[in-house]
């Protein structure tokens, strides 16, 4: 049966919706490797991995009360990643982080100045699934990424001296909360938005329903391989500039 009016209007915007998300994970696993080149360059080992799933949990839904961004990566990736881990290392951390419909894309650099390496983690994530989260980190100071398996191994985490850097629009976004929290205890007028109201009553989604739609824990998910195959582009159209300005 043909679809029609808002069915299609809806099809047909949930679909450039999916496509702008693609688009725009595949353009941080680009991010992620350009960096991955040039930290090699500056005389960094580097390991770098885009994880199949990322969740911001709260201290509800992790074990012992633990709260951070949860990056679920590809077994095949596991030898790689206890290599490169220092459980008391990685003191120093850069995010670079933008929003598309709703998801966070990001990339988080870990350095070890000690053993001079560099771990990359790429992620995407659900922004309404991070209120809880983003809670718990500005009444904590502080935040963590934690590193696992799909089947739950833990390989390992990092704790991070602020959370700004993950949500530099913290504050806003707790505001937006409050007034829907208000708004649903009739303390102002207006008609809240149950979404919000069941976040922030820390009532956490179901096992990997923030998981971002269409990627998983592939090893080589197209995502990942059409990502590098543009980084490794880039840097060969780069390569040709230099020498035309050598012959020049």
């Amino acid at each position: 049966m043909p679809e029609t009016g808002e069915d299609a209007d809806y099809a047909e915007r949930a679909a450039a919706k999916s496509e702008v998300t693609k688009d725009a994970w595949e353009a941080t696993i680009e991010d992620m490797f350009e960096m991955e080149e040039e930290l090699e360059e500056q005389g960094w080992d580097v390991m770098a991995v885009a994880a199949g799933h990322t969740a911001p949990e709260s201290p509800r839904a992790e074990p012992a009360g633990r709260f951070g961004l949860t990056y679920t990566i590809p077994d095949n990736f596991a030898d790689e990643f206890r290599e490169a881990f220092r459980e008391d290392g990685f003191e120093r951390y850069e995010v670079y982080r933008g929003e598309q419909e709703g998801t966070a894309f990001q990339v988080t650099a870990l350095y070890d100045e000690e053993t001079s390496t560099a771990i990359l983690l790429a992620g995407a994530y659900e922004l309404r699934h991070a209120n809880p989260l983003v809670a718990t980190a500005m009444k904590a100071g502080h935040m963590y990424s934690h590193v696992r398996l799909l089947d739950g191994t833990h390989l390992g985490s990092f704790r991070h001296e602020g959370y700004e850097l993950f949500f530099p629009d913290a504050d806003r976004r707790m505001n937006e909360v409050t007034e829907e929290m208000e708004k649903a205890m009739g303390l102002v007028d207006g008609e809240a938005d149950p979404e919000t109201v069941r976040q922030m009553s820390s009532q956490e989604p179901e096992p990997n329903v923030n998981a971002r739609l269409g990627i998983d824990a592939d090893p080589s998910p197209p995502e990942v391989e059409a990502g590098r195959a543009a980084a490794e582009a880039r840097e060969s159209e780069d390569d040709e500039g230099d020498v035309e300005d050598e012959n020049a």
